[in-house]
């Protein structure tokens, strides 16, 4: 068992924090914190994921851990690869990847349910009322994909779009033959991209191509379409073949074909985030991933606005509540995660004062299989 640490801090950054901001700089997490891994109530509670001992550690609006449920294990209320949280209709939902499974708590972390998925590779995001299903998933889906709505009681299903090319997530595979190890390799998401408003009222689903995206309601209606005429940029094989080059040196197996998913072009949309003004924040492709970002701001109807917060706020940003946002942080020298509530008008302020360089992966999405 890992001892959790808490340490919060105010009186050196109380200019940017506020008179009820806070930084917690020793969470007991030794990695920094992404975006779905942190839920945030209307009355300010939080609730963290820690995916090392398969917990969820509930704080009040003040910063203050006041408890913690879930552990390791396949039994009610426990976990075994704890991968997106979701907290809305006072519920809170743990997907578990692994175990195909979402299991339901109340607001005080008491376990409620647990429902199985029909697949563990689905794309799923709550939305009020029900759910969003993707069944696209991590591997390529050999039946037609369909972005599906379902509600709470997980018996009365909707299609809402069918998939005509369902693409493939950023991974890779290897599995073992008689003729000896073979892999898959996808470079980058070519996938559909799904998310959802913070109050679950709006879904987005990105087109795999094209500057598209789709708009509906929580009831699967189509509300309507953001489109571009964004130019479409070829796919930079040169540094996939560098990057499967550092993949195959760090594998102990000798894999002896590769079957290589290499796109003709980049995805128009490389990422989507909602910012705290509830404009899309969208990242797009222009040439190599390693290069730097190329964000554009569109307001829901679709057209462009000046951009109030950095690409890099965004991707740090947790949430927010009220006129505060709350801020992953990573102290690099002891290789531990916190996070702070920060006044929203000091976020892009925090961010340069306190940058994240982590040298290690948070990606998730690999497989070795007999």
């Amino acid at each position: 068992m890992i001892s959790m640490i808490f340490f919060i801090f105010c009186m050196d950054d109380a200019s940017l924090l506020g008179e009820k901001g806070w930084h917690i700089k020793q969470a007991g997490l030794f990695m920094p914190l992404q975006r779905h891994e942190v839920q945030i109530r209307a009355n300010g509670e939080l609730y963290v994921r820690s995916f090392s001992d398969r917990r969820i550690q509930r704080y009040d609006a003040r910063g203050k851990k006041i408890g913690q449920f879930g552990a390791k294990g396949k039994g009610p209320g426990e976990f075994t690869f704890p991968v997106r949280s979701f907290f809305l209709d006072d519920r809170m939902w743990v997907l578990d990847m692994l175990d195909g499974s979402l299991s339901e708590f109340n607001e005080g972390g008491d376990f409620v349910r647990k429902l199985r998925l029909d697949s563990r590779n689905e794309t799923i995001l709550k939305v009020s009322g029900g759910w969003v299903f993707g069944n696209w998933g991590i591997h390529r889906y050999q039946n037609p994909a369909k972005l599906l709505l379902v509600d709470n009681s997980f018996e009365n299903v909707k299609l809402v779009r069918a998939i005509s090319e369902p693409g493939n997530r950023r991974t890779w595979r290897i599995w073992r033959t008689k003729m000896g190890d073979a892999g898959s390799y996808s470079p980058i998401n070519t996938q559909p991209q799904l998310f959802a408003a913070a109050d679950g009222s709006r879904v987005f689903l990105t087109d795999a191509h094209l500057f598209k995206i789709y708009v509906y309601d929580n009831k699967g209606g189509l509300v309507h379409t953001i489109e571009r005429n964004e130019k479409r940029i070829p796919f930079d094989r040169e540094w996939a073949e560098a990057d499967l080059k550092g993949i195959k040196a760090e594998l102990k197996v000798n894999v002896t074909r590769w079957e290589k998913l290499y796109p003709e072009y980049f995805p128009a949309i490389r990422e989507i985030i909602i910012d705290p003004n509830g404009n899309l924040a969208i990242d797009r492709w222009r040439g190599r991933p390693d290069d730097n970002h190329y964000p554009i701001t569109l307001n829901m109807k679709g057209e462009e606005v000046k951009a109030a917060y950095s690409w890099e706020t965004l991707t740090r940003l947790l949430g927010t509540h009220g006129n505060y946002g709350y801020l992953s942080s990573w102290d690099a020298t002891a290789e531990e995660a916190g996070f702070a509530k920060v006044l929203l008008e000091n976020l892009n302020e925090f961010v340069k004062k306190y940058p994240v360089v982590y040298e290690g992966s948070l990606r998730y999405d690999m497989s070795l299989r007999e």
